[in-house]
Formats: C-alpha cells, sequence, structure tokens
C-alpha cells in the first residue's frame, strides 16, 4: 500500500502578513517614485502657471522692438530680469498708454511699468518698486527763450502746452491743474506724443510735455535735435512703479514678484540694469 505524504495546511495568517508587507513596500517604493518625480516637476508647473501679460509700446529708451518683434529697453529688461527670477512667463501685448490703464484696473492686461505712485490707481493696481527715476520736461523750439522757474510761469506761453491723456504730470501739477483754470486751458491734449510733436512743428504749440529722456531719443532718432530741445525746467520728477491689476493677479504671484524684486534690489542686479542707460 502506498502511503499519500500528508501536506499540513499554509498558516493563512502569515501569508496575508506577508503580501500586506509586500504590498507596504511597493506601496512606499512607488511613493518615493512619485515624490521624486513631483519634485522634478513642479517648478515647470509652478512656472506655467505665473503667466504675466505686460503692456508695451514703442517708448524708447523705455521699450523698443526691433524688426523681429523682441522687446528691449530699461523698462522691459527691468521686468524680465524679475520675471525669470520669480520664475513667471511673460506675453507682450501691445496697447496705448491710456487703454493700458483701463485693461490694468479690469484685468484685461496683468502689468504696466512706469506708473506714478498715486492714490486713485492704488485702487486697483499693486505696487512693486520703484523701478526706476522720471522726469517730465518741456520740448521747446531751440532758438526759444522762456524763462520757466515754476508751473505759474507757463501761463504766460504764447501758445498752448501739448500734453498726453490720461498721463499724470505729479501731484502738484494734477492740483494746479484741477483749481486753476487759466492754467488748465493753457494744454492741449493728445492720445500720442508724435502728434504733439507735429503740432510743435507746425507752430501750433510753444511746447510739448512729456518724458524728458524719451523725448532726447526721439529728437535724435528724427534728426531734428537741433531745431528742438528739451527745456531745463521740468514739471515733475519723481520715481515710477510697476503696477499689477488686483482684478487679474493672484495674491501669492504679487508675493513672488515682490521676494523676486526685492532679492535682485538687494543684489545689485537692477542697479546693473539701470546702469548700461545712464
Amino acid at each position: 500500500m502506498i502511503t499519500q505524504p500528508m501536506y499540513l495546511p499554509r498558516n493563512k495568517t502569515g501569508s496575508l502578513l506577508n503580501l500586506v508587507i509586500t504590498d507596504v513596500r511597493l506601496d512606499l517604493a512607488t511613493l518615493k517614485f512619485t515624490l521624486a518625480i513631483l519634485l522634478l516637476i513642479l517648478p515647470s508647473i509652478s512656472f506655467a502657471n505665473c503667466q504675466i501679460s505686460y503692456r508695451v509700446a514703442q517708448y524708447p529708451p523705455y521699450m523698443l522692438a526691433d524688426k523681429d518683434g523682441t522687446w528691449t529697453g530699461l523698462d522691459v529688461e527691468l521686468a524680465q530680469a524679475i520675471f525669470d527670477e520669480a520664475k513667471c512667463k511673460v506675453t507682450f501685448t501691445t496697447m496705448p498708454w491710456k487703454r493700458g490703464l483701463h485693461l490694468l484696473e479690469h484685468g484685461g492686461v496683468d502689468m504696466m511699468s512706469g506708473l506714478s505712485l498715486n492714490s486713485e490707481r492704488q485702487k486697483y493696481a499693486y505696487y512693486i518698486g520703484p523701478m526706476r527715476d522720471e522726469s517730465i520736461g518741456l520740448v521747446v523750439d531751440s532758438n526759444s527763450q522762456f524763462k520757466l522757474t515754476e508751473l505759474e510761469d507757463l501761463k504766460r506761453l504764447p501758445k498752448r502746452i501739448g500734453y498726453l491723456r490720461g498721463v499724470y504730470y505729479g501731484e502738484l501739477f494734477a492740483k494746479k491743474f484741477n483749481t486753476d483754470a487759466q492754467f488748465a486751458d493753457k494744454f492741449e491734449t493728445a492720445d500720442n506724443e508724435q502728434t504733439n510733436l507735429l503740432k510743435l512743428q507746425n507752430r501750433r504749440l510753444s511746447a510739448v510735455a512729456g518724458d524728458k529722456y524719451n523725448s532726447i531719443y526721439k529728437l535724435r532718432l528724427q534728426k531734428i535735435d537741433h531745431k528742438y530741445k528739451v527745456h531745463n525746467f521740468l514739471l515733475n520728477q519723481d520715481v515710477v512703479y510697476f503696477g499689477f491689476s488686483r482684478a487679474s493677479i493672484s495674491s501669492g504671484d504679487i508675493k513672488r514678484l515682490q521676494a523676486a524684486f526685492d532679492k535682485l534690489q538687494k543684489n545689485g542686479a537692477l542697479k546693473g540694469i539701470r546702469a548700461k542707460y545712464n
């Protein structure tokens, strides 16, 4: 008679425990692998989530596009340095100044540069900066002998002064413009600098108000700097800022951008960019 070997039943509890341990090991390995992947892709996810639309326009030496459409200039270089440090992507959106302010208020564009600090704009824009200095001067005929030492003197000019619609020329200018009707009547609005310059060339204006360094650049570019000059008198001299839309920029992104600005300001990177344009 052949005796069949006796097989003892396997310990079911031990088998289950082994399975659990194996599963845990697998889960830990999967978790480590997943964390490693996340560490690799999180920077790119963060980069993709921070996307800024930046209002630009031909406004040398602060903003200018070459024939290939690449934007450069002082403001653009300062902004790009901050975007790179904060790991934000930028889209350049071309539009006039006044439309830019309107869209900034309503979230149609995320950012503008060169903003003067005033209470009205602070209602709809976060400010980061100051980014640079700004001097507002007057372009006049090179043969003119206007004696100007204060805003009141502008009322004695023979013709009106061209200025841009929607541009802030400083607190003192705004106060006098709003309280002195004779002073306000001395100014004629336009939507762009070129319109004002043409009026000056046609002797319809005594002067044109504008950024000092932008005016000098344009006079040289058009080769008329021998006919016109920037008067020594300044309507306003102050610092300007980056402005970010409260309607479209999250508080987290603002903190990130502010931290980037602070770091670059502290290590001298922004100072180095400004020095290139002095």
